[in-house]
């Protein structure tokens, strides 16, 4: 069974596909995202996203589609109110446009839950040091599947942390999407 998860944002929505064996074990990971900084308005970022649904499907032959959950209520330090109702809105359009691409009925998952689920066990950035997101990466990262993974990296070009070299941020984003497919299974059996 090929599985399907995105992570959606407006700036850029990662995507993992996990094929999952007959007893129910992953056995190939294919990880992607879809860049939609360059697009102004949700119609254009819509339109990337088709285009790009229509190639994973055909690679791919999804079974299941999973999509984590949009936020439901403000935190401390989070997006402001456009932005959340922004994000709401294109997470509808991401939905509607996964099932017309391929005919399947695309499942929400809670992000907390699907972390709870595989049990990645996150501390508070302010107590351990390391963001949320650096958590989530590492355990994506250590996953055996993942381990010789090439996660694509950058060589920072001015500052005070010129030539460095640092992961995409798209990375997280990946990260993500491999959480959700990975736990959408586990959760909607």
């Amino acid at each position: 069974m090929k599985c399907l998860g995105l992570d959606i944002s407006t700036s850029c929505t990662g995507w993992s596909v996990t094929n999952t064996d007959e007893s129910g074990n992953v056995i190939e990971v294919t990880l992607g995202k879809i860049i939609l900084d360059e697009f102004d308005d949700l119609i254009g970022k819509a339109n990337e996203v088709v285009k790009h649904l229509s190639v994973i499907n055909s690679l791919h032959k999804i079974d299941k589609i999973y999509i984590e959950e949009n936020m439901q209520a403000f935190r401390p330090g989070a997006s402001s109110a456009q932005t959340l109702v922004k994000l709401a809105k294109f997470n509808g359009i991401v939905t509607y446009l996964s099932h017309h691409v391929t005919g399947l009925t695309p499942v929400a998952v809670n992000v907390n839950h699907a972390r709870k689920i595989l049990g990645i066990n996150l501390k508070r950035e302010k107590v351990c040091g390391i963001s949320t997101k650096d958590q989530i990466y590492s355990w994506v990262s250590a996953h055996p599947l993942l381990v010789s993974y090439d996660w694509p990296h950058r060589v920072i070009s001015s500052g005070p942390r010129k030539g460095q070299r640092v992961l995409e941020s798209y990375v997280y984003d990946m990260s993500d999407a491999f959480v959700i497919a990975m736990s959408g299974p586990i959760i909607h059996t």
